[in-house]
């Protein structure tokens, strides 16, 4: 194989990784950030699953109360009718 083709090949790849969907999650060459964050819990990382775990929790718990004020026998108990 000449050096030519191995160059060609070469742009054909690094046009494709950077173009197809998922391409940021390719070991990418120059100008990539991803070797700052490996493996590091960052205080945003932390705030991030807290928040995302809090809506989570309020959601889920807005539609067990909403879904169990619904029911006759409930309204019936704490006279919400």
């Amino acid at each position: 194989m000449s050096s030519e083709k191995r160059q060609t090949d070469r742009k054909r790849e690094r046009e494709r990784e950077r173009v197809m969907a998922g391409g940021g999650l390719t070991n990418g060459g120059p100008g990539k950030r991803a070797h700052l964050y490996e493996h590091k819990f960052t205080a945003y990382f932390a705030f991030t699953c807290i928040v995302g775990a809090l809506g989570g929790s309020l959601f889920g718990y807005d539609l067990g109360v909403s879904g169990i004020l619904i029911l006759p026998s409930i309204q019936l108990l704490f006279l919400l009718i």
